[in-house]
């Protein structure tokens, strides 16, 4: 979008300053230090103002691959139990799985998925479609503040033992003006997703080293 009316430039200035206040009042849970692993921001897409500067990615998206030293299919199970998500998963508040459907690769369900981050909550809805034999996570959107979002997981063995997890994600916000002031803020919590998972693969299973054979329903859940 390269030109704004002044009534919605105004509201963008606005809306980059709170953006700007969220990002700094992000916990260090969500927004320190760097991931490792290689990882790889898609070709940007930007809104601008009448003057030119960037006020927000229109359809950001990030993908990442991270070595883990736990089995393609240990990761596979804790990316697949999505009702634990908010017990650890950044800005996620809650989550309640719809319907569960049989398919003969596994099991698609339907998801409600509620964010938050100081005075911004939002629920949406996906489509998640979990294939245990490949293993492969595909996530869909259905209803909620995205015009588009969509989601992949993949889990690949690596030599020697462990996996790389493979992650996409793509989205674009309805609102512009949502999307310049909490974009930063999603962006940076997606960044944080496999980082998230590791140290949740941590808590279930052990450091690495440990009997990583043991399966998650025997190790004692977190308080």
């Amino acid at each position: 979008m390269e030109c704004l009316p002044a009534g919605v430039r105004a509201v963008t200035l606005r809306s980059r300053r709170a953006a700007d206040r969220l990002v700094a009042g992000l916990p260090a849970s969500i927004d320190g230090g760097r991931m490792r692993g290689a990882h790889r921001p898609a070709t940007p897409r930007h809104m601008r103002n009448r003057e030119g500067s960037v006020i927000a990615d229109a359809m950001p998206s990030f993908s990442t691959r991270r070595a883990m030293r736990y089995s393609p299919r240990q990761m596979y199970d804790l990316v697949a139990d999505v009702a634990r998500y908010p017990e650890f998963l950044p800005l996620c508040e809650a989550l309640a799985v719809r319907t569960r459907t049989p398919t003969p690769a596994g099991e698609v369900l339907t998801a409600d998925m509620t964010v938050g981050y100081k005075q911004f909550h939002e629920t949406f809805a996906t489509r998640v479609t979990l294939q245990p034999a490949e293993p492969r996570i595909d996530v869909a959107y259905l209803d909620g503040p995205f015009s588009h979002l969509e989601n992949r997981w993949r889990f690949l063995p690596v030599p020697g033992g462990g996996c790389e997890v493979d992650f996409f994600i793509d989205y674009a916000f309805k609102s512009l003006v949502l999307g310049v002031v909490v974009g930063a803020v999603f962006a940076t919590a997606f960044r944080r997703f496999t980082e998230a998972f590791e140290d949740r693969a941590r808590i279930v299973y052990g450091a690495p080293g440990e009997d990583l054979t043991v399966a998650p329903e025997h190790r004692a859940r977190p308080e």
